[in-house]
């Protein structure tokens, strides 16, 4: 048995799934595709084994704190003045909902690379409301809009690439049993 295929009890039904689901779309679409479009499904599964991410933060002696995270060059939060911070540089929100995007955008260009699409733009807008809650506060919803600009004759396959990216970005899927995320595309197509 192929190694992407190791999965647990639960998981199989929906792997099953998944592989009926691209097996079919592949067939109605086999016409569609070159020769270098042609792609082998084993290729287009993550691979099972783990990734460990790690972060370190400082506080900064004010109202914020330096991320080091591995070699990179250190990131800086504060809290928002409203709050009683300084405002100096982005609160945990908005970087929290940069990771979010950051997630749809690299599932994205995983899936657009395997795929072979060409695009010309592809940009995300991301928010979230909080509200006061007796118990803290508490987001209402994330809503993401994808914009993306690529070509009509690739539009089959960049309409592919943005149904894998809703379901496969691991952050999404993880924040959808807690909170509402709705997530909008919108596609102008240039030849």
């Amino acid at each position: 048995m192929p190694k992407w295929f190791s999965v647990r009890g639960s998981q199989k039904s929906s792997l099953l799934q998944f592989i009926c689901d691209e097996i079919a779309w592949f067939i109605r679409h086999l016409a569609t595709f070159s020769r270098n479009d042609v792609l082998c499904l084993e290729r287009m599964i993550v691979p099972t084994n783990s990734i460990k991410f790690r972060a370190r933060l400082s506080w900064d002696g004010e109202s914020g704190a330096e991320i080091n995270i591995k070699h990179f060059k250190t990131l800086k939060l504060d809290m928002p003045t409203r709050f009683g911070g300084k405002g100096r540089y982005p609160c945990p929100d908005e970087l929290f909902l940069s990771s979010v995007a950051g997630c749809l955008i690299t599932t994205f260009l995983y899936f657009r690379r395997k795929l072979h699409i060409q695009i010309r733009v592809f940009d995300i807008s991301i928010s979230t409301r909080l509200t006061s809650t007796p118990e803290g506060y508490q987001m209402l919803g994330i809503d993401v809009t994808m914009f993306v600009e690529g070509k009509e004759s690739e539009e089959t396959k960049l309409r592919r690439c943005i149904k894998w990216t809703k379901k496969y970005c691991h952050i999404t899927r993880i924040l959808e049993k807690t909170v509402p995320i709705r997530i909008n595309e919108r596609l102008k197509f240039v030849d």
